[in-house]
């Protein structure tokens, strides 16, 4: 059966753990909630309240601080960042008081300033010149630590210990592609001069497929195995376009990938073979002068039909007496 849970896909779905409440906290809102001043600069924090089911944002911006723009009688107005892909976009979004809380991410900001204008008053007052730009910590002084060879070894057990993990974790263009990018055996090596004799033109389907033995050209490894459509043809390389899903939206990446790396896609070779075979039967109908529908149908069920056995086949089945036995 698979699974039988229905899986939701709500305005509120995933937010169980994000949108519980801590004990004594739970219920609707104070009055105090209400009587915060808000002004238009100020950071706010936007914390969903789940009781409060009117005006509720997304939950992508649970937890998100903005600057407010714009203050309404139930409402501000709230802009935040949302990171799509490896752009900053600025984002506009009205939320209402329940949700927002006055936050706190440049308080040791503002009284810093306020220490600062104190220093500078007092400075002025005394007739002194005050720098108040901060200077980073430079680094401590040299000092000679002499140790004997028994602390040096237990000293070394613990470091080794409290390490976890030495190996390099690699982060490079090609990390995580040592199966990915595997050849089949007898196909390793350079590629032959067929790949190269290949004629594409726009509109023709390709699959990606990167070839771990030419470096130029490779295509970074999240394009291995995906079909696209050829939109422009230079002398080594195709114009791609596929399709890359990013968060819940479906967007249209143009690239360009050596010949090498890209083979003929099989994915649409039965629906030419389909159209041929129909244009065939329509030329046929058409000498004959039928009219032909080449439109597929899906099959019905089977038709029905009546079973009938003879009584020596018939055989019935029933369950043993039981039978005490006490011995």
């Amino acid at each position: 059966m698979g699974k039988t849970r229905v899986i939701s896909k709500g305005y509120r779905h995933g937010t169980r753990d994000k949108y519980s409440k801590k004990y004594r906290t739970k219920g609707r809102p104070g009055i105090a909630r209400y009587l915060v001043n808000f002004k238009r600069g100020d950071y706010v924090d936007i914390v969903a309240d789940p009781s409060i089911q009117k005006g509720l944002p997304y939950s992508l911006y649970h937890g998100r601080t903005g600057i407010v723009f714009n203050v309404n009688r139930n409402a501000l107005g709230v802009e935040i960042t949302k990171i799509v892909g490896n752009r900053q976009l600025r984002k506009r979004i009205h939320v209402r008081i329940e949700h927002v809380r006055k936050s706190r991410c440049n308080e040791a900001f503002l009284h810093r300033v306020k220490d600062n204008d104190k220093k500078k008053q007092q400075a002025k007052l005394e007739g002194k010149k005050l720098v108040c730009k901060r200077v980073p910590e430079g680094p401590k002084p040299m000092k000679t630590v002499t140790a004997s060879p028994e602390d040096v070894e237990g000293q070394a057990c613990l470091l080794r210990a409290a390490m976890g993990k030495t190996r390099v974790i690699s982060k490079g263009y090609r990390h995580g592609t040592r199966d990915k990018y595997s050849k089949k055996y007898r196909t390793k090596g350079r590629p032959g001069i067929a790949r190269y004799l290949v004629n594409f033109k726009r509109g023709d389907y390709v699959d990606i497929v990167a070839d771990p033995s030419i470096q130029k050209g490779l295509p970074y490894s999240l394009y291995h195995g995906r079909t696209g459509i050829v939109f422009n043809v230079n002398r080594n390389a195709l114009g791609v376009e596929i399709t890359k899903i990013v968060g819940n939206r479906q967007l249209r990446k143009r690239i360009h990938v050596r010949i090498e790396h890209v083979r003929k896609s099989r994915c649409n070779e039965a629906f030419l073979h389909r159209v041929k075979d129909n244009d065939k039967k329509k030329q046929q109908a058409k000498l004959e002068g039928k009219k032909l529908v080449c439109k597929r149908v899906p099959e019905g069920p089977k038709p029905m039909k009546t079973v009938t056995a003879s009584p020596e086949d018939v055989e019935v089945l029933a369950p043993l007496p039981f039978v005490e036995n006490y011995f």
